[in-house]
């Protein structure tokens, strides 16, 4: 096996201005580089159940439930629609500062890194977008919305470097949205651009902007699923809160659980699962608010950051590759640091005015 090191950088500024994928590496021995699936920490390529523990730095307890609530989702592990409360398009930051970031929703994306997932969407030139992630886009010819099966992503074939899809798509209908019975396997998703449905020029993405519009100006609302926005969307917006995982994240994540051969129901698929820890010696991953002024992991324009190793098994060239999530080389633990210097909200449950009883923004309100 390669050591490899990767930092995972997540959610963008919120004040101002890598779940249909994995996190990406490279093997350093092909240009473009090679990219595949990102298993959890503790798999080997054997059937069985990865048991991961994650604590809270002794100086924050406060950290506490937010993280046994977002531990419960992903063990859950079941997606949904209209998953996400206040979502909202990087491309409609807005100037005001924030009134607080909901930490769970933080908490639930950065334990998405920690499984291996990274972003759904693709920062361009060094700003995110709402485009589908891929490689080597230089810029992208708009579809219907960013993010859609009609973006064009150039450079395009018969371009000796096109873009490259790195985004996992349900082979039948490129929808990264809806949530049916679906078997999740190698046969059910791919990221071949010579499989994508019929009219469809590139994977699309789910993200969407709560406040609707006519014609839509997101995947969501053009989809018919409005509010729904996979966790894994690198942007969080102010008062925005997620309660469950999309399909995208769901998905994506089973994908790898069918194991090395990604054929579902063998001797190589495997299960997870989250436990919450007192101890931070016995845990695998470490959550902490940490001041982005002195150290060195964490940007001030990011409200946190996961940092982590990746263990890659080479295979031939034009093959999937595999990687296991490890701590960084010099590290005991999968580190997840939080912006200290942002506006938190530990207590929030929902946003959008569910305490005060305004529903305005809500898809369904159930007396």
């Amino acid at each position: 096996m390669r050591a490899l090191l990767a930092l995972t950088y997540v959610l963008v500024v919120a004040q101002s201005a890598s779940a249909g994928v994995y996190a990406f590496v490279s093997l350093g021995t092909s240009d473009p580089p090679l990219f595949g699936i990102v298993h959890p920490p503790h798999f080997t390529g054997a059937v069985g159940t990865l048991t991961i523990p994650v604590c809270t730095a002794v100086a924050n307890p406060e950290l506490a439930v937010p993280i046994q609530d977002s531990i419960a989702v992903w063990n859950a592990l079941l997606p949904s629609v209209g998953n996400c409360a206040s979502c909202m398009r990087v491309e409609d930051i807005p100037s005001s500062r924030p009134v607080g970031q909901e930490v769970r929703s933080v908490i639930l994306h950065e334990l998405g890194h920690v499984l291996g997932l990274d972003h759904t969407n693709l920062i361009l030139g060094g700003i995110p977008t709402s485009y589908t992630n891929a490689v080597g886009t230089t810029s992208v010819t708009v579809g219907p919305v960013r993010g859609s099966s009609g973006d064009h992503h150039l450079p395009e074939p018969p371009n000796p470097n096109p873009a490259r899809i790195i985004h996992w798509f349900r082979l039948q209908d490129n929808d990264p949205i809806v949530v049916d019975g679906l078997a999740i396997s190698g046969t059910s998703y791919t990221r071949s651009r010579s499989s994508l449905p019929v009219g469809h020029v590139w994977p699309a993405n789910a993200n969407s902007d709560y406040r609707s519009t006519a014609p839509p100006d997101d995947t969501a609302d053009l989809l018919g699923f409005p509010n729904s926005q996979a966790v894994m969307y690198s942007f969080l917006g102010e008062r925005q809160v997620y309660q469950a995982l999309g399909a995208d994240d769901a998905n994506t994540l089973r994908l790898g659980m069918t194991g090395l051969d990604q054929v579902l129901g063998n001797a190589d698929d495997y299960a997870y699962t989250f436990t919450f820890v007192a101890d931070c010696n016995q845990a695998d991953v470490e959550v902490a608010f940490v001041d982005p002024e002195t150290d060195p992991d964490l940007d001030l324009g990011v409200l946190g950051v996961t940092i982590e190793g990746v263990t890659g098994i080479p295979q031939p060239p034009n093959q999937t590759q595999h990687y296991f999530v490890r701590p960084k080389t010099g590290r005991s633990r999968i580190e997840m640091k939080l912006n200290d210097r942002v506006a938190w909200d530990i207590e929030l449950v929902f946003g959008d005015g569910f305490e005060s009883g305004n529903s305005s923004d809500w898809s369904l309100v159930v007396p």
